[in-house]
């Protein structure tokens, strides 16, 4: 989900070519540091457990 709305974020706000969009938000994301990821997830998704 974090993929598909940096992608149109970056399609529709930034009017940058959907190809260009999509390698731009790819590279976001695996460059993000986990505590900004976590900033950008739905309040709905689920929270992952900790394995003690």
């Amino acid at each position: 989900m974090l993929l598909l709305t940096r992608f149109y974020t970056l399609w529709r706000n930034q009017h940058l070519e959907p190809s260009q969009a999509l390698i731009t938000a790819q590279k976001w994301l695996r460059d993000a540091e986990p505590l900004v990821t976590r900033s950008h997830r739905s309040p709905y998704a689920p929270v992952p457990h900790s394995q003690s």
